[in-house]
């Protein structure tokens, strides 16, 4: 037998929350893009400290609960590297498209 214990992210996704937002006209307010960005920021640092690239971050894997606070999910593309980023982990095409950084 195989358990998963997931964290429930009750409020849905970042894209979600801009198409609602958006069909209301009730977009964010500065402050709340701020922290909002600053928890991305904060989980990204949490990311690479531990030696791992997310590769496929996007609004619709920016998981929203309804207390305020925000997590990054969908590890599917993640990679794990050693003491330096290789180009091999760093330049290998993967995730959305529309979402690739430039280089690559």
């Amino acid at each position: 037998m195989i358990a998963l214990v997931l964290d429930y992210a009750d409020a849905g996704d970042l894209r979600q929350e801009i198409r609602s937002r958006s069909k209301t006209n009730n977009f964010f307010a500065e402050h709340e893009a701020g922290l909002l960005f600053i928890q991305i920021l904060l989980a990204v640092h949490h990311v690479h400290h531990k030696r791992m690239i997310h590769r496929d971050i996007k609004s619709a894997n920016i998981l929203l609960c309804s207390n305020g606070l925000v997590k990054l999910g969908d590890f599917g593309f993640s990679k794990h590297y050693s003491a330096t980023v290789s180009d091999d982990v760093g330049r290998t095409f993967c995730g959305t498209p529309y979402y690739v950084a430039p280089e690559i």
